[in-house]
């Protein structure tokens, strides 16, 4: 197994795609480290994974509660890490929080949240993380993103806008750090079958409770998708889009940036139902 005997550290862990990460690495032998705000839930998820674990290795997992909006927490909770398995090899940056909004109905304070929560909190604990990752040899960080890290939307302005930022730190210390063994691997998820759409803030900040406008039916299941994204981890991918007709998108708009502009206008002319 890959990751056998290995520290992989799960950020977003209480559900979804960060969930079914933290079994892809208890499935490939490493200890798992599950880091989000709900404690209940991260318990949840400890006792799935261990259960998992125990199929294939001893039962190794730390809950570690953390909000990536408090980055004065995170020495603390690399020091943590450190302390319990003494070494870290795959941090995986999936917690965030997704939006719906027009600009012009959207406050200042709305665009703070999403980037303190989707950019500055992931580049703030890769940061923190850089000296245990690297003590052993190198590790990997893994950065779950979006297709929107490609490209805008109706309604979805400041959580692209999040998203494109993580691609331009990461794409960036990626160069920094391989001469300390350290990869980078960005993934960039479609639409994929999780609670992320209905806890979506609105343009007051309050969750909307409800699927995305543009939701296509037969959307990718989290487990699939957490396997794609272990894969492209334990091949070194640098990035990997997964989905749909929202993941092919992204060549068309490189390529035929007219065409994807027009097939996005009539994809996205129905207005959202909140509106």
């Amino acid at each position: 197994m890959w990751a056998k005997g290995k520290t992989a550290w799960v950020t977003g862990a209480s559900s979804g795609i960060g969930e079914e990460l933290a079994h892809e690495m208890a499935r490939a032998g490493a200890n798992v480290v599950l880091s989000a705000r709900g404690e209940k839930e991260l318990a949840r998820v400890a006792r799935e994974v261990a259960r998992v674990a125990r199929e294939v290795a001893p039962e190794t997992t730390l809950v570690l509660p953390l909000d990536m909006r408090e980055p004065a927490l995170f020495d603390d909770a690399v020091g943590a890490v450190r302390a319990r398995f003494g070494r870290l090899d795959h941090l995986i940056l999936n917690a965030g929080v997704s939006q719906r909004g027009y600009v012009s109905e959207t406050t200042r304070a709305i665009d703070e949240i999403l980037m303190r929560t989707n950019f500055l909190g992931p580049a703030a604990l890769a940061r923190a993380a850089l000296p245990l990752l690297s003590e052993d040899g190198g590790g990997r960080i893994t950065v779950v993103s979006s297709v929107l890290g490609k490209y805008g939307t109706v309604s979805k302005a400041s959580y692209a806008a999040s998203k494109h930022a993580l691609h331009g730190f990461f794409d960036s210390l990626r160069y920094e750090v391989e001469r300390d063994g350290i990869g980078v691997t960005i993934a960039c998820p479609g639409v994929v079958e999780t609670d992320i759409a209905k806890r979506a803030i609105g343009p007051d900040g309050e969750p909307l409770g409800e699927a995305n406008a543009y939701k296509r039916p037969g959307g990718m299941s989290a487990a699939r998708c957490a396997r794609l994204i272990a894969r492209a981890i334990e091949t070194g991918r640098e990035e990997i889009t997964i989905g749909g007709v929202e993941a092919h998108a992204v060549a068309l708009k490189r390529h035929f940036p007219r065409l994807f502009s027009l097939a996005h206008r009539i994809y996205t002319r129905k207005k959202p139902k909140w509106s």
